[in-house]
């Protein structure tokens, strides 16, 4: 998975809605209901790891992402994702990976949910300087121990093509939207909420 990930002010959904670029209309909207599990003393957000299980419409689809390389925004890291039939987590997809990547059998025995983040999705696909980009703007809250705080993210993922693309359409999006890069997923967001340690600026400007 190789993509940019950037904070929105208030002002930033609209504002990105009405750019040029998206002015085609989007592909899709979804409604993403998504619960992230962990250990009780964090074992998987040490390891820089996050596991999702997330209720698609009628699907519902089981990820594992592992620790990658990035910075500004800018990310490049390993998933695995595979649908599951029913709402809960699947052990035995799980178990397969443990080889590569560190869930021990211990560690699987004692996961339990920790925190959600519930938004909604709106989709563009755009092809730029020969690149496939997935436009991705989600709108919605991280909820974690009674806590609860606002998503505003636009997330822009290449599907194929020259990384650099990612960087051109960021810029051009920054022209006109109130953005900035967003190092810290969802995931690591809803971590810092369960423990009360939300440290990211507002954006609100």
């Amino acid at each position: 998975e190789i993509e940019i990930k950037l904070a929105l002010g208030t002002t930033g959904p609209e504002q990105l809605r009405q750019h040029p670029l998206l002015q085609a209309g989007h592909d899709k909207v979804r409604l993403l209901g998504n619960t992230y599990f962990d250990t009780p003393s964090g074992e998987l957000e040490a390891a820089r790891m996050a596991l999702r299980l997330r209720r698609d419409g009628n699907r519902w689809l089981q990820t594992l992402k592992t620790d990658g390389k990035g910075s500004g925004g800018y990310s490049r890291r390993r998933e695995w994702e595979w649908p599951v039939s029913t709402g809960t987590l699947d052990h035995a997809v799980l178990g397969k990976l443990s080889g590569s990547s560190g869930l021990t059998p211990d560690v699987l025995a004692r996961l339990q949910p920790r925190f959600t983040t519930d938004f909604e999705r709106h989709l563009w696909h755009l092809e730029l300087t020969g690149a496939q980009i997935e436009v991705a703007l989600d709108q919605g809250e991280i909820l974690a121990a009674g806590r609860r705080v606002p998503i505003r993210e636009l997330e822009l993922e290449l599907k194929e093509g020259d990384p650099q693309a990612l960087w051109e359409l960021a810029l051009t999006f920054a022209e006109t939207v109130p953005l900035r890069p967003a190092d810290a997923s969802k995931a690591a967001r809803g971590s810092a909420l369960l423990g009360g340690e939300w440290q990211l600026p507002s954006g609100t400007t």
